[in-house]
């Protein structure tokens, strides 16, 4: 949650997206609130001619029907295989940022945002009927936040928290309809605490596996805790509490899980003075407790150094650590600063989740000029991974995407994004803006050969949701 401040506890604002669906739907292009409309840049070529289209249809996995992704559509430029964007939230809803998204083994995409005005809610809908199913979750005098979403093939799991801005607490439901409805939701946490950005993921064995990061601000301690379902979401047990967490950030992405076995998680670290550093977090134990490896550290520049909570606080959000896994290779994403407030993107990977290669720069070195990368690293069922972020050029932010087959090398960047919004505010004055502020996260999600983005996005002045979609391998 980002940008709100209370007495002696800072908790991070989100504001998520409600989704309508891929349906071709068009949105007003006229100026919103006080943003400038978008536009096509000069760095993004005309679309490619009608044989340019991806059928993704004819590519699907043999137990999914082919009418299940009956969708065909062409690049909306020459240099990128990303469909058309559509818009998929609710114009008139002031807030709409922070979506999560999962694909099911149907083919059928879910997502959850924040939505409204304050005290915001949680909203979950899905494609199976182009997104027209809303539920609104989450009890309206508290405020809902962090939704994130995974499936374990037939059924979809959303975890989320509300507050009050003194504690916070977690829950868990699930929908086997591709979110068309949902289970009465679970509570997850176990104590009176502040909760703070969980994540949600599916271990092979089928567990439920939520990770988060906890605050006891008055006491001056904080834990990572890890609790885990047996039972598909009908009830959680607590695992690891890692203490020395006060000067690690919140996770930035969920559990994965090595071919070996082991649960393994990154985090951002700046306890050694002066350096920043990405944590590996290695469990052979289900989560009961975590070896940890430093991938990478680096100086931070004096210029981030300031003392007051809110400077503290944006370190934690700008530094972020992402992690996947899929058969086999572990990959950890990160940001390294490139001067003050200016940040560089690499990935380093794994092919036993335990000895990594060294690391390499993703980005184009044309943007990443922000506090907040925002970015979010995805595996696929072949071994590979997909990298999605903001960016700046010619003093416009897109949303961009590469790929790679094994972490060895990776594709050429693409726009994911088919028009540019403007965001000279980028950051804290931008987070205290929830008419426009797009979230600290998105998501991003493959399967069965296709690979789904949704994302906030500014284009028309207020913050929407946009999505779109593409056929890989991409790499």
């Amino acid at each position: 949650m980002g940008g709100i401040v209370r007495p002696m506890l800072w908790v991070k604002v989100i504001v998520a997206a409600t989704l309508l669906g891929c349906s071709g739907r068009a949105l007003p292009r006229e100026i919103a609130a006080d943003g400038a409309a978008g536009r096509d840049a000069p760095w993004f070529p005309d679309a490619g001619p009608p044989d340019a289209a991806v059928d993704v249809a004819a590519d699907v996995a043999p137990d999914v029907e082919p009418d299940t992704m009956a969708w065909r559509c062409t690049p909306h430029s020459a240099g990128t295989p990303w469909c058309d964007n559509e818009p998929i939230s609710v114009p008139a809803t002031p807030t709409n940022a922070e979506v999560a998204l999962a694909v099911d083994s149907g083919a059928r995409a879910v997502a959850s945002w924040i939505s409204g005005s304050a005290p915001f809610d949680i909203v979950a809908a899905g494609s199976t009927d182009d997104f027209a199913t809303q539920t609104t979750l989450g009890p309206s005098s508290l405020f809902g936040f962090d939704p994130a979403m995974a499936s374990d093939g037939s059924r979809t799991y959303l975890v989320y928290l509300t507050t009050d801005y003194v504690t916070s607490d977690l829950w868990a439901t699930s929908s086997d309809d591709g979110g068309l409805s949902w289970s009465p939701r679970v509570r997850i946490n176990d104590d009176v605490s502040f909760h703070d950005r969980p994540w949600v993921s599916v271990a092979p064995g089928g567990e439920v596996v939520v990770g988060w990061k906890e605050d006891d601000e008055f006491a001056g301690e904080a834990w990572h805790r890890i609790a885990v379902s047996s039972d598909r979401g009908a009830s959680f047990a607590q695992r690891a509490a890692l203490s020395d967490a006060w000067n690690r950030s919140p996770p930035g992405s969920a559990i994965a899980f090595a071919a070996d076995g082991a649960w393994v998680w990154a985090l951002t670290d700046w306890s050694v003075s002066g350096n920043v550093r990405a944590v590996y977090l290695r469990s052979t134990d289900q989560g009961g407790s975590f070896s940890t490896t430093t991938l990478d550290s680096s100086p931070i520049p004096s210029g981030e150094m300031g003392l007051d909570m809110n400077t503290r606080r944006h370190l934690g959000l700008s530094y972020q650590a992402s992690i996947a896994a899929s058969g086999g290779t572990v990959y950890v994403a990160f940001v390294r600063p490139a001067g003050v407030w200016q940040r560089e993107l690499h990935v380093v990977a794994s092919a036993d989740g335990q000895a990594f290669g060294g690391a390499r720069r993703v980005d184009t070195g044309a943007g990443i000029s922000h506090m907040l990368p925002q970015f979010w690293i995805a595996a696929d069922e072949a071994g590979g991974a997909h990298l999605a972020w903001y960016e700046e050029r010619d003093n416009l932010w897109g949303v961009f995407a590469s790929s790679t087959a094994d972490g060895s090398s990776w594709s050429g960047v693409v726009p994911v994004s088919d028009e540019t919004f403007e965001a000279d505010d980028w950051g804290p004055l931008l987070e205290q803006d929830p008419g426009r502020w797009p979230g600290h996260f998105f998501g991003l999600s493959p399967h069965a050969g296709h690979l789904y983005a949704a994302w906030g996005d500014i284009r028309s002045g207020q913050s929407l949701i946009f999505f779109s979609r593409t056929a890989y391998p991409v790499y």
